[in-house]
């Protein structure tokens, strides 16, 4: 468990510090927002890839190309779509890490893990 304390910090780093951030300066917190039923979909979505992230990532490099592409995912679902589907998407996306009780949701969310 100790070598992956710095593993998890580092991804926690990584996820702040990679996403690109749009011109706008949106507030993109997920937490509170109710999920629309035109935005049902793409939320089991997020919450699809999170599973399938969890299951098959088994490397802090593999972890690390997944939560790129996931913020990929997010920015290509907030241009072609609408921010309410990004969102939606990256709400379904944490809750599911959440939900599993995994290590690297405190250390993606911090005390937002906490909270369900």
């Amino acid at each position: 468990m100790k070598p992956l304390l710095p593993i998890i910090a580092a991804l926690g780093i990584l996820t702040t510090t990679a996403c690109g951030s749009s011109s706008d300066k949106t507030d993109t917190t997920t937490e509170d927002i109710e999920i629309e039923k035109r935005d049902s979909a793409i939320y089991r979505l997020g919450r699809a890839h999170a599973q399938r992230m969890l299951e098959q990532c088994t490397t802090t490099d593999m972890i690390r190309s997944e939560l790129l592409d996931i913020r990929a995912r997010e920015a290509l679902i907030r241009s072609r779509m609408y921010p309410e589907a990004a969102q939606a998407y990256i709400q379904g996306f944490r809750h599911y890490i959440q939900e599993s009780g995994d290590t690297l949701a405190n250390t993606l969310f911090g005390s937002q893990a906490q909270k369900k």
